[in-house]
């Protein structure tokens, strides 16, 4: 099913839209959520609750790219239920990854106003100044949540080089941020 086609089933409030959600998309949030959360039946959870979502916000949103959209809904829901396992001594590879960008964020964020506010057009800005594969890693590990084995072969790269650049590229975020007057 064409995503102009799932856009116009929600605005016609016909279920057949999560359907099609689920069948184009399924893998696409569910591995993300996977990622983030490392519980299967934790990213089921949140996966559902990205349909719910969506099912809420259109309309009237109508986005204009769904994989993306879908994909920021399901980052923000996985990491909210990240928040909440962590509070519950959970936690794992995600838990890892925030705290590697932990140095880079202001200390106090919520990552439903992240995508609303001056740090994450800070954040889209410093990407932008990058060559694309350097943003590329970047998205893939912080955004995609993808480990760093993953990201090696993808690059053709040795995991220690992956470690390193993401190490850098932290670096440098946190001094364009620094210049920005954000930390």
């Amino acid at each position: 099913m064409e995503d102009s086609e799932i856009i116009r089933l929600l605005f016609q409030r016909d279920q057949q839209a999560l359907t099609g959600l689920a069948r184009s998309y399924g893998s696409l949030c569910g591995g993300l959520a996977l990622r983030i959360l490392g519980d299967r039946r934790d990213a089921e959870e949140c996966v559902n609750d990205v349909w719910l979502r969506v099912w809420n916000a259109i309309p009237p949103a109508r986005p204009e790219r769904l994989p993306a959209y879908l994909c920021r809904i399901t980052r923000n829901l996985a990491l909210d239920r990240l928040a909440g396992c962590r509070r519950q001594k959970r936690g794992g590879e995600s838990a890892f990854l925030l705290c590697e960008l932990s140095e880079c964020l202001p200390a106090r964020w919520d990552t439903e106003e992240l995508a609303d506010d001056s740090v994450a057009r800070a954040i889209e800005a410093f990407l932008a100044r990058l060559d694309r594969r350097s943003r590329t890693l970047f998205l893939r590990r912080y955004f995609y949540a993808e480990p760093v084995s993953t990201l090696a072969e993808a690059f053709s790269m040795k995991a220690s080089t992956v470690s390193t650049t993401l190490n850098r590229l932290r670096t440098r975020l946190r001094h364009y941020l620094e210049q920005e007057g954000i930390l």
